[in-house]
């Protein structure tokens, strides 16, 4: 994760929420291990995690989102796994933090007009950009589940048509900031995607491997 994220030719904001699901996920299932020094461990090291959890799940989610090769698969898979009953809710929280993060963004842009489409939605670029190190190589539990995701329909305003349509495939010659430049169909979300995908993980990396490590 460190020599991933380490990286500044490509974004990484956008890789960061599987690895962090995953440490969310194996967290919790210390907590059903035999030996009691496992579990005791567990529970300090979940109680730090989720303290940093909680603030940064949103913009991590929304990251994701904005991938093609994850989009909203990526995230309704991680939150049944770690929510449960509650994944539906948490997945309907990121979806109204997205639509009013593009609201938001919209009454900024000189040319905004409120549509019918706005008002209801409410409710492939491959290239040759630097490759991050670890991808090659390493694998994340939502990398294995999307081979078995089906596809969907119902495409209804451009937010949703962007979140509907099946993730593009992985890629090695895939850049995310590529795609987003080459669409202007998705104006307003271009703004947002390029805003987030900017955002360095190296503070909230820094924060997530402490927690991870004082908790050993």
């Amino acid at each position: 994760m460190t020599e991933l994220f380490s990286g500044r030719k490509y974004p990484t904001i956008n890789l960061f929420f599987h690895y962090i699901c995953d440490i969310k996920v194996r967290l919790n299932s210390w907590l059903s291990n035999e030996e009691q020094i496992i579990k005791d461990m567990a529970l300090k090291m979940i109680d730090k995690f989720d303290k940093y959890w909680s603030t940064i799940n949103g913009v991590l989610a929304i990251a994701a989102i904005l991938d093609l090769r994850d989009k909203l698969a990526c995230l309704e898979f991680y939150f049944e796994v770690i929510y449960g009953d509650e994944a539906y809710s948490e997945v309907q929280r990121i979806k109204s933090f997205l639509y009013d993060l593009l609201m938001e963004y919209k009454r900024y842009s000189e040319d905004y007009v409120p549509s019918a489409s706005d008002v209801l939605g409410k409710r492939q670029a491959v290239v040759d950009p630097p490759i991050p190190p670890t991808t090659q190589s390493k694998s994340t539990m939502w990398c294995e589940a999307k081979k078995t995701q089906k596809k969907k329909t119902n495409v209804r305003t451009k937010l949703d048509y962007y979140l509907d349509n099946d993730p593009y495939p992985d890629s090695l010659g895939f850049d995310v900031l590529h795609f987003w430049k080459l669409h202007p169909k998705y104006s307003t979300l271009k703004k947002i995607a390029w805003d987030v995908l900017a955002i360095p993980t190296s503070t909230l990396l820094r924060k997530v491997l402490l927690a991870w490590v004082v908790g050993c």
